[in-house]
């Protein structure tokens, strides 16, 4: 005589699957986020964070300001909004420098000529910071994809590479925390 198993009892291993199918599903995207590099786990914090703001002040020169910059810029970003402030080096210096003894850090980004009276008022005062410490992205990171294959540096010294810097603590303009990195 045989034993008839009810069709419920037979299916216990497919439920058990699916269950444990449904389980793995759910806890996937922690584990995909755990093996994320650290750089693209920075990556995404400085994104939220300048989505967050929503606005960043490109200063200078079209190398930063060019329309088409800004526009390409725009298209990647759409939820910040670029704000551009160009002139003269030398009026760009002394508003920047006047704005910095005032505590306003309205300039996100400086890019221009860092030559002469400049770039000794920057360094002179403070105004300048190392811009290494803020690239990210493995293609900016990697010295090999560069021209000669380095980075290069108005300050000849990598270890004291220099660049226009916001302050580390608040944000004034827009009441966020701002990291040493997020510069």
């Amino acid at each position: 005589m045989t034993m008839r198993v009810p069709v419920f009892l037979r299916r216990i291993p497919v439920y058990i699957l699916l269950l444990l199918s449904l389980m793995t599903a759910r806890a996937m995207p922690a584990i995909m986020a755990a093996e994320k590099p650290s750089w693209q786990v920075e990556w995404e914090n400085v994104v939220a964070g300048a989505k967050k703001e929503g606005a960043v002040s490109l200063w200078g020169d079209m190398e930063i300001t060019h329309p088409d910059i800004v526009a390409a810029f725009a298209k990647e970003f759409p939820f910040i909004k670029p704000i551009t402030v160009t002139g003269r080096v030398g009026d760009l210096t002394m508003r920047i420098l006047s704005e910095r003894r005032a505590g306003k850090y309205l300039a996100d980004l400086y890019s221009g000529v860092m030559g002469g009276a400049a770039f000794f008022e920057f360094y002179r005062t403070g105004v300048l910071d190392s811009v290494k410490s803020a690239f990210i992205l493995p293609e900016v990171t990697d010295e090999s994809r560069w021209l000669g294959g380095k980075h290069h540096y108005v300050d000849p010294s990598p270890s004291r590479s220099r660049f226009y810097k916001a302050p580390v603590g608040r944000d004034e303009r827009h009441g966020v925390a701002r990291s040493p990195a997020s510069h």
